[in-house]
């Protein structure tokens, strides 16, 4: 047990391990040295807490990592004695039904053959049996169930990945929080995908190299991060090759008990606690934007509702939502069946554009397109200039262009909103595209 423990965490430290993991026996004999070795042991249990923040005394980096050998080794040993005491009943019952076919028992008739079989002997199986090794057990798996596996593992551990950068950039704008027990389950799944993509053999052809966009998920690693602009191309990118990759490989669901069904079952409680652990966030920090902001929003709705009660009524319903303040800036008129490719947006100076719709024509200011910045409104805001850089790289947006920054891309979201404000079209100004690697404005937009 010990031996296959130490070749599990060889294997998950790959080549980042600097030292050689090995195991030392204790004489059983020697109550003393065991029972050291034993309050040794429960001394590590104290520091498998990830806030080291509760500690009077910070533990040293070497005491952290044993405690985490330890939290590691405690949960393979029960999935390690589980799977022998599977195999050793497995075997136990295919030698009972090789000894009764050698006598000539059929047991469908009733008939037993433990019961004419030597006591030692069965004794002597189900020893046999338990002491095999997990390498002994790999080597009986047959190659095809091994390459199924090794799929399946990079599916799930693609979709934990692409679950908790959605989930915790999706809020970073505008908050962030330390989850300890999520970066935990972020760190692991990043370096088991590595592994699974330098180390499986049966992942050799996979087409992309994986690199993650981030080493952790820290507040201050994530702090401003745009998930739409800047993380989501890169996470569907990879969860979508991961994905065309694993179908084109027609995988199987492996039967119940099987080798290789008790090879995923190992690593199928951490992919689902990483998932919880990204839902937990995610529902953690949209009650926390609810009760920062959404009570703001209902205070103001509430002193809109008291000053309106002041006024005669007129007798009439009043559920319709008045026009955007921004719809008085335009002169244009769009049609509901106005679609964004219809839509010019040609720059005349450093302030100034000309909006075309079909055969209407009208010049704007930024302030009359309501991209003033908020501190000075004889100043653009970050979207204007946003759109003249699209203007000047014809529409498309790539990692590459010019000007193209990470301070640009978290404001994306800020210039369609305003511009769906301001025109009134259904759908998205700006898409993302495959090809171009790049965001794509679906309306025209170019320099004098």
């Amino acid at each position: 047990m010990a031996a296959e423990l130490c070749k599990l965490f060889e294997s998950e430290l790959g080549e980042s391990s600097e030292q050689k993991i090995s195991y030392f026996m204790i004489d059983s004999n020697d109550i003393s040295q065991l029972l050291l070795h034993l309050e040794s042991v429960d001394e590590l249990a104290i520091y498998t807490d990830p806030d080291l923040g509760v500690y009077d005394a910070t533990p040293s980096e070497n005491v952290v990592r044993r405690a985490r050998y330890y939290s590691r080794a405690q949960h393979w040993e029960s999935k390690l004695e589980s799977l022998l005491k599977q195999k050793a009943a497995a075997s136990k019952n295919q030698s009972s039904s090789e000894q009764s076919d050698s006598k000539g028992i059929d047991s469908s008739s009733g008939g037993s053959a433990s019961s004419k079989e030597p006591k030692n002997d069965t004794g002597s199986r189900a020893t046999s049996a338990s002491e095999q090794t997990l390498e002994d057990l790999l080597k009986e798996v047959p190659e095809e169930d091994c390459r199924n596996a090794s799929y399946i593992l990079l599916m799930w551990f693609a979709q934990a990945y692409h679950r908790m950068l959605e989930a915790t950039t999706f809020h970073a704008e505008w908050l962030t929080a330390k989850d300890l027990n999520l970066n935990q389950s972020y760190i692991r799944t990043i370096q088991v995908l590595s592994n699974l993509l330098t180390e499986n053999s049966y992942l050799s052809d996979f087409p992309e190299k994986f690199e993650p966009i981030f080493q952790d998920l820290y507040p201050s690693t994530i702090a401003d991060v745009d998930w739409q602009w800047m993380v989501a191309p890169h996470a569907d990118g990879f969860l979508a090759t991961v994905q065309k990759y694993v179908l084109s490989k027609r995988t199987y669901d492996p039967k119940k008990d099987s080798p290789g069904w008790i090879i995923l079952q190992m690593f199928l409680d951490e992919v689902q606690t990483a998932i919880e652990n990204a839902n937990n966030y995610d529902q953690s920090m949209r009650k926390e934007r609810q009760r920062l902001f959404g009570s703001k929003t209902k205070s103001n709705s509430e002193s809109a509702n008291a000053k309106d009660e002041t006024k005669p009524s007129s007798g009439k319903k009043t559920d319709e939502t008045p026009p955007a303040e921004s719809k008085s800036n335009t002169n244009l008129s769009f049609p509901e069946s106005a679609k964004w490719s219809e839509l010019s947006i040609r720059f005349l100076d450093a302030h100034n554009v000309q909006v075309t719709f079909r055969d209407q024509s009208q010049r704007f200011h930024f302030t009359q397109m309501n991209m003033a910045d908020g501190r000075s409104n004889t100043k653009p805001a970050k979207q204007w200039f946003l759109l003249e850089l699209f203007a000047k790289e014809r529409g498309t947006i790539t990692w590459n262009s010019k000007g193209s920054s990470d301070k640009w891309k978290k404001h994306k979201q800020k210039l369609c909103q305003t511009l769906r404000n301001l025109f009134e079209i259904i759908g998205d100004p700006i898409v993302y595209s495959n090809d171009d690697k790049g965001w794509n404005t679906v309306f025209e937009v170019r320099e004098t």
